[in-house]
């Protein structure tokens, strides 16, 4: 009767974390390959708003690729956004092993770079996101890259370098959500907190009952699915920053 009852749970939980998972773009992307310095290639993808305006760069957690961002690069699309995702090395459909901070700010430049090359891409309007282990490194990016005039961020934190930056750089507003019991909520706020723009902000979510007893489900995009509401507020604050 225990193994039976057992059983019964394992189910459920494994029908809620499949109701969980991050869904895809419903909208098709153009789908191309970036080169890397060291020849490693990554697989991207391009949405269009189909008229010239402002980009953003998204890049994806650790337990997930390029396609999870799914209903924020929608509405982003929708909104009038030029959006590239991209596989980080080791990740979805790239080439390559993930091996550390050099790869990856190699990996993101390119991405950038190429965001940076398409048509009707608004140069003066430029954004970055990122997911768990994929904020410090937008963070990183913008550090690197003065175009960048907005981050989203969910459910991570930056380097001690990449803190350092937000802090001297007043001009750079931070969006952040996260949920309360994820381990990482306190890096999110030390990120947000160590800005100096008036409209940043961090929106933490009490998830209580998912963080405590499903793990760490309701981290990252995931987040997408439990709050509708997170998409178009992403949407609505970007465009206030990025006129």
């Amino acid at each position: 009767m225990k193994a039976q009852s057992l059983a019964h749970v394992s189910v459920l939980l494994s029908m809620f974390n499949a109701a969980c998972a991050p869904t895809a773009p419903s909208r098709p992307g153009q789908n191309f390959d970036i080169k890397a310095p060291n020849g490693v290639i990554l697989k991207a993808s391009y949405y269009s708003p189909g008229a010239g305006g402002p980009a953003i760069l998204l890049i994806h957690q650790c337990s997930a690729d390029r396609r999870s961002w799914g209903a924020l690069v929608d509405a982003m699309a929708d909104a009038g956004w030029h959006v590239l995702t991209y596989d980080q090395r080791g990740f979805g459909e790239s080439e390559g092993k993930r091996s550390g901070p050099e790869d990856d700010r190699h990996d993101a430049d390119a991405a950038f770079a190429q965001l940076l090359s398409l048509p009707n891409v608004d140069r003066t309007r430029m954004a970055a996101g990122g997911s768990s282990c994929g904020v410090g490194e937008s963070v990183d990016l913008a550090s690197r890259h003065p175009e960048i005039k907005a981050l989203v961020e969910l459910s991570g934190g930056a380097s001690p370098a990449g803190l350092k930056y937000v802090a001297a750089t007043p001009g750079l507003p931070i969006y952040g959500a996260g949920a309360e019991h994820d381990p990482l909520a306190a890096d999110l706020r030390g990120l947000v907190a160590a800005s100096r723009h008036p409209k940043s902000s961090a929106t933490i979510y009490p998830d209580f009952w998912l963080n405590t007893f499903i793990g760490r489900q309701a981290h990252g995009v995931v987040l997408f699915d439990r709050h509708p509401e997170l998409v178009p507020n992403i949407v609505r604050w970007l465009g206030e920053q990025v006129r």
